[in-house]
């Protein structure tokens, strides 16, 4: 194999391998592999799992893989154990209210509204002007990946009181954790459906990070 993944892979020659979404880069040689292999996936749709290609078509092989997890709830003709979404912090891992207003340099005064949105250049500028009427009700934190932005935003979540977003992986199951209020845009994605996300998955209650439960899982293995 001439390939740079892997001669990475097999110099490494890692005991777990996590494999997030990405199945097709290593479908031809992930069986040389020695290791534990996980495949993670959040909502997709069926013809994630295809690739078309002159010389035919490539299908994903389940037994492949040691583990396969769904991060969030959906359906599929994959057969995948469910976990709770993974997000980068816990409630205990955030900024207190106090620290979160000094470093955002807030008086906290009025509430607080997070306006963000880092799924497509140009989301941010296009639903501005829709949600310049919270200017007249919030202290509004306006930001961006595209132009520098607070990264991670979850850290200052104790502040906000509302937030618009898009209904993004992580965005959205941030503020369904942390219970926060707030207003989802969908907007397209190749392979899986924001709306899909804001339809079904609003209610959805967990208090347990699917990262501790992941970490469980390999511990387990």
């Amino acid at each position: 194999m001439d390939s740079i993944l892997y001669k990475t892979l097999t110099g490494l020659n890692p005991d777990f391998l996590i494999i997030d979404m990405l199945w097709f880069s290593l479908y031809h040689f992930i069986d040389e592999l020695k290791c534990r292999k996980i495949f993670i996936c959040h909502n997709v749709m069926e013809k994630f799992f295809f690739v078309n290609l002159p010389g035919g078509k490539l299908k994903i092989k389940p037994a492949q893989y040691d583990l396969l997890l769904s991060v969030e709830p959906f359906t599929c003709s994959i057969p995948m154990k469910p976990v709770n979404p993974i997000l980068l912090r816990n409630r205990d891992e955030i900024y207190s209210r106090d620290d979160a207003l000094q470093k955002l340099g807030l008086d906290g005064k009025r509430e607080v509204c997070l306006y963000a949105f880092n799924n497509h250049p140009g989301d941010f500028d296009r639903y501005k002007k829709k949600y310049s009427y919270l200017e007249s009700v919030y202290r509004m934190v306006y930001t961006t990946n595209y132009q520098g932005g607070l990264f991670p935003v979850v850290d200052y979540f104790n502040v906000f009181d509302f937030i618009v977003c898009g209904a993004g992986y992580n965005m959205f199951w941030e503020v369904i954790y942390f219970r926060k209020e707030a207003a989802f845009e969908n907007f397209p994605l190749k392979f899986s459906s924001t709306e899909h996300r804001i339809d079904n998955c609003r209610d959805f209650v967990f208090d347990e990070n699917g990262g501790d439960q992941l970490v469980d899982i390999i511990m387990g293995l």
